[in-house]
């Protein structure tokens, strides 16, 4: 099976070009591989989501005025009026 890959398409596209186009081409090409390696880079630095602490997490956590902070929040979202 001949299987033709779009590195191939463009290669064979690009041989059609006036030497001018082609270079527009190639700086376009160029452009992109700078832009993925830049996102590689970024995506290295930048801690994954699962990495980063939730902003609101551990906010009751060791409370000395609510030394039980789960039966607090359960009285909290009671409903205040009962039928």
């Amino acid at each position: 099976m001949n299987t033709i890959t779009t590195a191939d398409l463009i290669y064979e596209r690009a041989k059609t070009l006036p030497e001018e186009q082609a270079r527009e081409v190639l700086d376009f090409l160029e452009y992109l591989q700078a832009k993925l390696k830049k996102l590689a880079a970024t995506a290295e630095e930048t801690p994954s989501k699962e990495e980063k602490p939730l902003p609101g997490f551990g906010m009751w956590a060791n409370r000395q005025d609510m030394p039980r902070t789960e039966e607090y929040l359960r009285n909290a979202r009671k409903p205040r009026y009962t039928l």
